[in-house]
């Protein structure tokens, strides 16, 4: 049912940015179904191991975030829901193209929005109104996911690797800063809010972990338009974050450094 339900979601999508099925073989048995996608070389995780501990050229950064906003923009405006949005999920051709892929966990979605699993996206990379067991949501948490995704390209390593839910919220509380009346007006009332409190009560950590206009060990340059897209990439509200659509058109992309084709290691 799981491959039926990719196979779907993938015939339904059409982006040169998101996996492509050539064909379906069907084996001898009912449950022998294959899929035949384009060939790509590794997943951008194994792309960020192979580099070491050389940062990313930011020219080629702002290539590798637009086309992963590209691809799960076209999802949304398909009315899908990815729901499992991680570097291993992202496939990355010689040519510098990357694809997304894995629609295993992918579902439509509509407007209203309607409840739907909280257990979904992988911790690492899931957004804090899960965590707090918010079950209506919409394209927001692809986008955290996204913001997560921006911040391992950056690092060269996962932004907040939690060992648990509990762990992985105070990491978001340290980076991001904790939910208040002004940037979160809804947090009270999620189910968990009241059940999982968190330590950090210092300030955000997030300008110091990516300070502007700095080259810091093994980290990616980072300039004033990049750090506003991740911050809003990365708000706590989801109804204050930013969508794909608007991330498309932020001025990262279009002032500063030009996008390059980024050029991945396959030896």
């Amino acid at each position: 049912i799981a491959a039926l339900r990719e196979i779907s979601v993938l015939l339904d999508l059409s982006h040169e940015c998101i996996v492509t099925v050539r064909e379906m073989v069907v084996g001898d048995n009912a449950n022998q179904v294959f899929m035949v996608m384009e060939f790509m070389q590794m997943d951008l995780k194994d792309a960020i191991e192979r580099s070491g501990h050389s940062p990313f050229p930011q020219s080629e950064l702002k290539n590798m975030m637009y086309q992963i906003l590209s691809a799960i923009t076209h999802c949304h405006a398909k009315w899908y829901l990815h729901r499992d949005m991680k570097t291993s999920n992202i496939l990355v051709h010689k040519s510098g193209k990357i694809a997304l892929c894995d629609f295993g966990l992918a579902r439509k979605y509509q407007t209203p929005l309607k409840a739907m699993t909280q257990m979904v996206i992988t911790l690492w990379y899931r957004p804090p109104e899960l965590l707090y067991g918010e079950s209506v949501y919409g394209p927001a948490v692809d986008i955290w996911s996204v913001g997560c995704i921006f911040g391992e390209l950056l690092k060269k390593k996962a932004l907040m690797d939690g060992q648990g839910e509990l762990d992985q919220i105070n990491k978001i509380i340290a980076l991001v800063g904790a939910p208040t009346e002004t940037n979160w007006p809804d947090f009270q009332s999620l189910p968990n809010a009241k059940m999982f409190r968190w330590r950090s009560k210092g300030p955000p950590t997030l300008p110091t972990t990516f300070p502007v206009n700095t080259f810091t060990g093994g980290q990616t340059y980072l300039d004033p338009n990049g750090f506003d897209l991740l911050s809003k990439l990365l708000t706590l509200d989801p109804k204050q974050r930013i969508s794909g659509e608007d991330a498309l058109k932020h001025p990262y992309f279009t002032e500063g450094v030009e996008r390059q084709v980024p050029r991945f290691i396959f030896d």
